[in-house]
Order: C-alpha cells, then sequence, then structure tokens
C-alpha cells in the first residue's frame, strides 16, 4: 500500500480499505464483514492508531476532541467547557448529531469555530 505508514488498515480479514487520520479525529464504520456494526477512528501519530469502539453503531457517535490533550469523552448531542490549547482559553464545545465539532470562545478566544492543530498556532 502506497503510504500505508501514513494510514490505517480497516480491520478484518476481508477487508481491503485502508484510511487516513483526520484532523481532528472522527469516527466512521469499519465496513468489516465480520463485524458491520463497530466504528473506526483513525488518530493521527507515527505510526496512527485505529482505535476501534465495539458496536458503536448501537451506541451514540462519539465526538472529536478539540484537543489531544482533552481528557474526555464526548458524543453526538454533548455541550461542555473545553480547553482550546491554540488560544489557551477555555470555550463552550458542542458535537451535532454527525459526530461534527463546533466551538464558541469567551473574550479570551481570538476566533470562533473549528480548532486548528491544536498546539500550533
Amino acid at each position: 500500500m502506497e503510504n500505508g505508514c501514513n494510514m490505517c488498515k480497516m480491520p478484518g480479514k476481508n477487508n481491503p480499505s485502508w484510511t487516513k487520520p483526520t484532523e481532528p479525529a472522527m469516527q466512521m464504520p469499519c465496513n468489516d464483514p465480520e463485524n458491520p456494526c463497530d466504528m473506526c477512528t483513525c488518530v493521527a501519530g507515527n505510526p496512527p492508531e485505529m482505535k476501534i469502539d465495539k458496536d458503536g453503531c448501537n451506541k451514540p457517535k462519539k465526538c472529536p476532541k478539540p484537543c489531544k490533550s482533552s481528557p474526555e469523552e464526548h458524543y453526538a448531542g454533548d455541550t461542555w467547557q473545553c480547553w482550546i490549547d491554540d488560544y489557551n482559553c477555555y470555550a463552550e464545545c458542542s458535537c451535532n448529531a454527525d459526530g461534527h465539532l463546533t466551538w464558541r470562545g469567551g473574550n479570551a478566544c481570538k476566533d470562533n469555530g473549528q480548532p486548528k492543530q491544536c498546539g500550533k498556532l
């Protein structure tokens, strides 16, 4: 597989699929014929890491973390106070029904919207 060192192999003996990590890491179907309800997340790193949520299609969709340093897991429909490393501020993070993350900062945050890669301004 060309560029395979920068990708995650999707699980399953009969699954030929590979995927690239996304920033922020997003949950997707694993497309594993033997475990059709599993959900996968390809997390950026060297090498990237595949995380599998067994029977994930029966659970609320996981929300990507606003920063890798974020300690908590959140799910579709959640709203919480989050720390945005890029801007050194707390913000209100929300995860919509599709599992997409948005955040709104207070006066201490420079911008509103999708955070850039954490730790890099």
